[in-house]
Formats: structure tokens, C-alpha cells, sequence
């Protein structure tokens, strides 16, 4: 009876996802599992580690507008990851220190763990606000993909956005292998480095950047390259469409030599047990391009499927578990 009550309240959630130099906002107000109403605004993250007084009182108000109301972020930062088990035991095994991160177990499945040092940051970022959610995009992903798995293959399932991708590979019907990483000029806020002996000396470190070339034309490690159509326009620094394309086609190439670093390394650690990946998996709210696909089949030899999904949906699945 309290479960039939809770569903016919109305609900607003806050959606906060937080880049280097913005912030973007998502409010559902929320009945029944019906969206009642939708806003989303966007903010800019002038420093590090806080909101700006415009973005505070923005949550604040929408907060305060509604009894029930709920803010949730998702991880964005390189300093999360998986173990194929949820024995604590273990961990050594992947070379994770408990000491340095916060973790937990997900339906039995795999340990997600996430470091000491990215939630303190969220905590004091969401200071002024309060946080009521932290999610992972593992167990977004691992929601996705649950049943999308053939059990008689191993998969790689990928949740790609623009900014980052989170990637899971399944054999039958276990969890094996995870990784995060940033294909995005814009990076994440933090990257944290699990290789550091103490906490207290942990460094946040920026991936490398990628100058332009004036062709625009783009090759990977592997030879293959990512071209975009010339633009006749003389001035091409202010054609937001031309240069929409050029941030797309390095995003795509930062994305393949990553997802190629990423296969290196499962194919190479024996501890994974690692069998050949069959296919690949990819969900996406965002176009993928034609050459991403193609440069998955042809040089990483992988069969692709592309489904598409809308990321704050997935997001809200989560939390209609948590709170109605």
C-alpha cells in the first residue's frame, strides 16, 4: 500500500552533470513514473571544486520548490572501475587499494569502486547544495546491458556520449572486465592516479591535448584515418557547423586509440582469462559516426551493433528504484 502511495506523489529530480568548464542541469518533475515536466539549463564552471552563486541558488530554489526533491550526479572522472568480484580479498589481485577508494558490490555481479579522492571533491562541490545521489555509469551501463548480453559470446558493451565512454566486456553472463576513459577536448574535472603511494600526494592530472592540423585529417596509431568534408567558407574559425565537425572527428579519434589501449590491456593481463572479443556493443543517445563503425570492423576486426537510448532516462531508472 505505501509502494501504490509513493508512486502517485510528485517527485523533481536534479540532474547535475559536470564538465570542466560547464555544468549542465536537468530537472523531471515526476509522477507516477510519468515526466510531468522537463527544463534543463546550462551553467559555467569558473572554478574547480565550486558552484558559481548563480548555479547554488538555482538548485537551492529548485530544491526548495518541491518536498520531494532529489539531486544526482554521475561520476565523471577517470578514478572508477570495476573487479570482476565482489570478494574484498580480491582486490589486491587488480592492483586496487582499499585504502584509496569507496566500493560496492552490484547485484552479485562485480565491485564497483570509485576513489576517496573524486567523492570528496563531489562532497565539497555539492557543499552549498547537499547531493542526494552519486551514480555510477557502471551501473548504468550494467543496467543497459544486462539483458542485450548472447551469453554464448564475449561482448564488449560500450555507453558512449561525447565526453567520455564507459566501457564493460561480458562472458557468459558474468562481468570481466570495465573501463573508463575521456575522448573529449573538454576534459573531465578530475583524473585521478591510482598509481600514487599516499593519498595526501595524490596529483590530478590532464590528459594530453591534440593540436589541429590545417587538413583536418586525422590518423590513428593504426594507419586509419578520420576525414571531414572541406568547408568553402573563408572564415572557417567562425562557422560553428565546420568546427562542430572537427571537434567530432577528434573525438573519434581519441576515442579509437583509447578503445584500442583498452583491449591491449585486457587481451594482455592473464588475470582477465581473456577470450577474444566476439562483438561490440555501443549505446548511445549521440549519432555514431559511419568511420567509428568502420574502424572497428576493419582494423579491430569486431562486428558492431549501435542501439540508441536517452541518457537521463537511464539515469531516472535508477533513481525511481532508490526512491519510489
Amino acid at each position: 500500500m505505501f509502494s501504490f502511495i509513493k508512486k502517485r506523489l510528485l517527485y523533481k529530480f536534479i540532474l547535475v552533470y559536470i564538465f570542466d568548464e560547464r555544468v549542465l542541469v536537468h530537472t523531471y518533475d515526476v509522477k507516477n513514473f510519468t515526466i510531468i515536466e522537463s527544463d534543463a539549463k546550462e551553467f559555467a564552471l569558473e572554478k574547480k571544486d565550486e558552484f558559481s552563486d548563480d548555479l547554488v541558488k538555482y538548485i537551492i530554489a529548485l530544491e526548495e520548490s518541491f518536498t520531494r526533491s532529489y539531486v544526482v550526479t554521475v561520476v565523471n572522472s577517470s578514478g572508477q572501475g570495476i573487479i570482476p568480484t565482489c570478494s574484498a580479498t580480491k582486490f589486491i589481485d587488480y592492483n586496487v587499494d582499499r585504502k584509496y577508494i569507496y566500493n560496492i558490490c552490484v547485484d552479485y555481479l562485480f565491485t564497483n569502486f570509485v576513489s576517496k579522492i573524486d567523492i570528496k571533491w563531489l562532497q565539497k562541490i555539492f557543499s552549498k547544495t547537499g547531493i542526494d545521489f552519486i551514480f555510477s555509469p557502471f551501473t548504468i551501463l550494467k543496467n543497459i546491458s544486462f539483458f542485450e548480453q548472447e551469453r554464448e559470446k564475449v561482448e564488449l558493451h560500450i555507453l558512449y556520449t561525447m565526453q567520455n565512454s564507459t566501457l564493460l566486456i561480458t562472458k557468459e553472463g558474468s562481468y570481466i572486465f570495465g573501463a573508463f576513459f575521456s575522448q573529449n577536448n573538454e576534459k573531465n574535472p578530475l583524473f585521478t592516479d591510482f598509481d600514487t603511494e599516499n593519498e595526501d600526494d595524490s596529483e590530478l592530472i590532464d590528459s594530453d591535448e591534440f593540436e589541429i592540423e590545417d587538413d583536418f585529417d586525422f590518423e590513428n596509431e593504426d594507419g586509419f584515418t578520420f576525414e571531414i568534408e572541406s568547408n568553402d567558407n573563408n572564415s572557417k574559425e567562425n562557422d560553428l557547423d565546420y568546427q562542430s565537425n572537427i571537434e567530432l572527428v577528434q573525438n573519434n579519434r581519441e576515442f579509437t586509440r583509447e578503445l584500442a589501449k583498452v583491449l591491449k590491456e585486457f587481451y594482455s593481463k592473464p588475470i582477465y582469462e581473456s577470450s577474444f572479443v566476439d562483438n561490440v556493443k555501443i549505446y548511445s543517445e549521440e549519432k555514431i559516426e559511419d568511420s567509428l563503425i568502420e574502424y572497428i570492423e576493419n582494423e579491430l576486426f569486431l562486428s558492431v551493433e549501435v542501439k540508441s537510448i536517452d541518457y537521463d532516462d537511464e539515469v531516472l531508472k535508477l533513481l525511481y528504484k532508490e526512491v519510489i
